[in-house]
C-alpha cells in the first residue's frame, strides 16, 4: 500500500492488527512476513508500528507486473513476538 493520508494510514493499521491476530491466533502461524519497497517510508512506519522487525533487503526481491525488478525491504514477525507484543494469553507451541 502507498498512501498519505494520515486517517487512511490509521484504517490500514487497524485493519493489518486485525489480520495479525486472524493469522496467529486462529491459523496458528509461526511467522509473518512483509515487504515494502525501499522508498516507502510510510508503509516502513505502519510495519514498524505494527511491531514487525526490519530484517534486511531481499535484493529483486520483487517483480512488478511489467516484468521490472525491484529490492524490497523485508520485515518479520513470529508467533512469540506476537504473543509478547499484544499480550495474549494463547499458549505458544
Amino acid at each position: 500500500f502507498n498512501v498519505n493520508n494520515m486517517e487512511i494510514i490509521q484504517g490500514i493499521t487497524e485493519a493489518a492488527k486485525e489480520v495479525i491476530s486472524f493469522g496467529f491466533d486462529y491459523l496458528d502461524l509461526k511467522r509473518i512476513e512483509v515487504g515494502t519497497f525501499l522508498d516507502n517510508y510510510q508503509s516502513q512506519r505502519v510495519c514498524e508500528k505494527l511491531g514487525f522487525i526490519k530484517e534486511g533487503v531481499a535484493r529483486n526481491g520483487y517483480i512488478r507486473y511489467d516484468g521490472k525488478i525491484f529490492d524490497k525491504l523485508v520485515y518479520g514477525m513470529t508467533n512469540i513476538e506476537y504473543q509478547k507484543l499484544y499480550n495474549t494469553d494463547k499458549k505458544v507451541i
